[in-house]
C-alpha cells in the first residue's frame, strides 16, 4: 500500500496543552489532534480489514450519530457498558490519548458495529470491495450546521484552531470555503449518496435523523431489519428508554464536552440563518452535484430534508387545489346556474384526489433518482391543472339553442317538437352542432388532460419501475373505468340522431316540455 500523503497546513496548542492541526490526507482537508497527522496512523486506517458481517454506521458529524449508536447497541446487547461506549462501537479514524480507533476496530468481536465520519475517499480500501451493510444517517442541513457551530465553540481542539469564530465566520468557513474537520459537507454527502444509489444500493440504508426522532419505533425496526437484528416489543421498550434524550444528556454529560447531547429537536436551526445565508446555502447545493442522478438524490434526501420540503410540497399541492376550487366558487358565476356550478365544484374535488396521488409518486424511494419519470410526472401534473381554467358544464341556455337562435332569430325553437316544413331545417342544424355540446367538450377535456395520460403513466410506472401499491392499483382501475365510460358517453352523444330528441311525458294539462335544457321550468 502506498504511503499516505500528509500535508500539514497549520499547528496550534490549546490552553490545556493539546496539540491540533489543520492538514490534508491524500488531498482531503482535516482538522484533528496532532496524532492524526502521522502517516502510520492513516496507513492503519486504510488497511483496516473489512468483513462481510461488518455493520457500518456512516454519518457526517452532528447528525444524530450517538443517538443511532445507542439504538443499535441497545438492540445488539442490552448489557453493554455506557462507559465503554466507544469501545463497543469503535470510531475507526479517531485517536486521542489512550483511545486508538483502528486498533479497537481490529480487536473488536465479530460481527462488528463500526462508526465513521470519513468521506468515501478516506475509507478503508477493502470497504468498497467487501461492501458490508451500511446505515447512512442524514439530517436537516440547517440543524447540522448549527450543531457543528456549537461543537466547534466547545471542543478544545477546534476552539484552539478557531479562537475568534462566530456564526457568520463559521458559515463562511463551512459553506463558502467548504472546510471542516471532516471536509466539505456538500462533497461528503454527494460522494456517499452517489455510492448509496449506485454500486452500494443493495448494501446501504439511508436514514433521516428526523425520522429517528419523530418515529423512533418504526425507524428502529427498519434499521434492525436491515442489519438482521431480531426485534421484540420488550427490546423496543429498552431502546426507547436507552435513547431517551433526557437520560442521554445525563449519561453523556462530559463525554468530550459538557453539553455533548444538545436538544434532540428538529427543524429549528434555520432561525439562525439570514436570508443571504440561506440563498448562499441553496446556491452551493446546486453547484455541488454535477450529474443529474446524484444531484436529484442530493435534492431529495439532503435538501428536502434540510428545508423540510417534502411536507411543504405536499401541503402546497393540496392548498393549490383547494384555492382553485374555492376560488371558482366565490368568483362571479357568469351564465352558470347554481345547480351546474355545484356539480362542477363536486367534480373538481373528485379530480383533485387523483391529481394529488399522481404527484405523490415523486416522493417514493424508487422514483427519487429517475429523471425522465419525474419530468413526465411534473408535465402531466401541470397539464391537468389547466382543467380548472375551463368550465365543463352547461350554461343557463345550452350552446345548441344559442347557435340556433343566432342563426335563425325569427323561429320559435320550442316548436321544433312539432316540426312542419321549414322547421325540419332546424332539426338538421341541431344534429350538426353536437360537437358544440358542452358535455361533449367536457368529456374530451377530462379524457385528454387527465384520465388517459394518468392511466398511461401509471401503467408505465407499474411495468417499468415495479412500483406497486394498493393506491396505485386503485387509481389505475379508476382511470381505466373512467376512460371507458367517457369514450362510451362521447359515442352516445356524437352518435345520437334526430329520433333521440323525443317529447317528454305530457303534464297534467296536456302540455309538453322540450328536452332542450334551459335551466328553468318548462314553458306552458
Amino acid at each position: 500500500m502506498a504511503e499516505p500523503e500528509i500535508e500539514i497546513l497549520r499547528e496550534v496548542t490549546s490552553d490545556d496543552g493539546i496539540k491540533s492541526a489543520c492538514y490534508k490526507v491524500n488531498g482531503e482537508y482535516r482538522e484533528d489532534s496532532i496524532l492524526g497527522t502521522a502517516p502510520e496512523f492513516w496507513k492503519r486506517v486504510f488497511s483496516l480489514p473489512t468483513y462481510e458481517d461488518d455493520r457500518y454506521l456512516v454519518t457526517y458529524p452532528r447528525v444524530g450519530t450517538t443517538l443511532t449508536q445507542t439504538i443499535l447497541l441497545s438492540l445488539l446487547s442490552k448489557d453493554y457498558a455506557y462507559d465503554k461506549f466507544l469501545e463497543s462501537s469503535p470510531f475507526i479514524e479517531f485517536i486521542l490519548d489512550d483511545y486508538d480507533g483502528p486498533k479497537l476496530a481490529e480487536e473488536a468481536e465479530r460481527p462488528r458495529l463500526l462508526k465513521t465520519h470519513l468521506i468515501t475517499t478516506l475509507m478503508p480500501k477493502e470497504y468498497f470491495v467487501i461492501r458490508p451493510k451500511t446505515i447512512i444517517v442524514v439530517r436537516n442541513f440547517y440543524d447540522c450546521l448549527v450543531s457543528n457551530y456549537s461543537f466547534y465553540k466547545d471542543v478544545p481542539i477546534y476552539r484552539s484552531l478557531h479562537p475568534d469564530i462566530d456564526f457568520d465566520k463559521f458559515f463562511k468557513y463551512m459553506v463558502e470555503d467548504e472546510l471542516h474537520s471532516y471536509g466539505s459537507i456538500f462533497r461528503w454527502h454527494k460522494l456517499w449518496l452517489e455510492y448509496a444509489t449506485s454500486e452500494g444500493k443493495d448494501h446501504c440504508l439511508i436514514i433521516k435523523y428526523e425520522d429517528i426522532v419523530n418515529n423512533k419505533s418504526e425507524t428502529t425496526k427498519e434499521m434492525a431489519k436491515f442489519f438482521n437484528i431480531s426485534v421484540s416489543e420488550s427490546s423496543l421498550k429498552e431502546v426507547e428508554e436507552a435513547s431517551d434524550f433526557k437520560s442521554m444528556q445525563k449519561r453523556f454529560d462530559g463525554f468530550f464536552l459538557k453539553n455533548f447531547i444538545r436538544q434532540g429537536t428538529t427543524n429549528k436551526g434555520q432561525r439562525k440563518f439570514s436570508e443571504e445565508q440561506r440563498k448562499a446555502l441553496m446556491a452551493k447545493f446546486h453547484t455541488t452535484a454535477d450529474d443529474y442522478k446524484a444531484y436529484n438524490y442530493f435534492v431529495r434526501v439532503v435538501i428536502e430534508n434540510a428545508l423540510n420540503l417534502k411536507v411543504s410540497s405536499e401541503v402546497i399541492n393540496q392548498v393549490l387545489l383547494l384555492v382553485l376550487i374555492i376560488g371558482r366558487w366565490i368568483l362571479p358565476r357568469g351564465n352558470i346556474s347554481r345547480d351546474k356550478l355545484s356539480q362542477l365544484l363536486i367534480a373538481y374535488l373528485g379530480m383533485s384526489a387523483d391529481i394529488l396521488d399522481l404527484i405523490s409518486i415523486n416522493y417514493t424511494d424508487s422514483m427519487k433518482t429517475e429523471k425522465l419519470a419525474l419530468t413526465c410526472t411534473l408535465i402531466i401534473w401541470t397539464i391537468s391543472l389547466f382543467q380548472f381554467c375551463l368550465v365543463k358544464t352547461q350554461t343557463l341556455i345550452p350552446m345548441t339553442e344559442i347557435l340556433i337562435q343566432q342563426a335563425t332569430p325569427n323561429y320559435d325553437v320550442p316548436n321544433l317538437l312539432q316540426p312542419t316544413g321549414k322547421e325540419e331545417e332546424f332539426l338538421a342544424l341541431v344534429s350538426k352542432t353536437k360537437l358544440a355540446s358542452t358535455e361533449a367538450w367536457g368529456l374530451l377535456v377530462t379524457l385528454i388532460m387527465q384520465d388517459a395520460p394518468f392511466l398511461i403513466f401509471r401503467l408505465i410506472i407499474l411495468y417499468q419501475f415495479g412500483l406497486i401499491s394498493p393506491t396505485i392499483l386503485y387509481f389505475i382501475g379508476k382511470n381505466s373505468l373512467l376512460v371507458v365510460l367517457e369514450l362510451y358517453r362521447s359515442i352516445v352523444i356524437l352518435g345520437s340522431n334526430d329520433q333521440d330528441i323525443a317529447p317528454s311525458e305530457s303534464s297534467e294539462n296536456g302540455s309538453e316540455c322540450p328536452q332542450i335544457d334551459r335551466g328553468n321550468s318548462c314553458e306552458m
